[in-house]
């Protein structure tokens, strides 16, 4: 009995490692950021990902929004999530936006909180990095 559950352990144990090769898991570096970030400079290299993560309530009109990304170097990765802050209808929470470094360049990755409805009011608030892909 021992035999077999030592064989399947040591089975289990392949198909785990094997399987985190595969996912990747730990080698993909994510520079988390927030608002207390704003205005900082980041350098990475290319295949990073930056996960910037801001107060929001989706439900006020206002969400974020890309403004300009980094000349081209940085791409939005997936849909923008929102993440409440509890159960209650109407709750506010954060926003997460992810971008991955595609490309070598330089510029400023910024993002505004605005309804898009509005096209031509003013942002609520910025939120703006510099960022070098290396």
């Amino acid at each position: 009995m021992q035999a077999a559950w030592a064989t399947n352990r040591a089975t289990i144990l392949s198909l785990t490692l094997v399987l985190l090769t595969i996912l990747g898991c730990g080698s993909s570096n994510v520079i988390e950021l927030d608002a207390d970030d704003d205005a900082a400079e980041i350098e990475m290299e290319v295949e990073e990902e930056i996960l910037v993560k801001l107060e929001a309530n989706p439900t006020t009109g206002y969400t974020w929004a890309v403004d300009s990304d980094v000349d081209g170097s940085l791409r939005l990765v997936g849909e923008i999530e929102f993440e409440s802050e509890s159960n209650l209808a109407g709750a506010g929470g954060k926003q997460m936006l992810r971008f991955k470094a595609l490309t070598p360049g330089e510029g400023d990755l910024t993002l505004i909180y605005h309804r898009p409805f509005e096209p031509d009011a003013e942002p609520l608030r910025e939120f703006s990095v510099s960022v070098v892909v290396k």
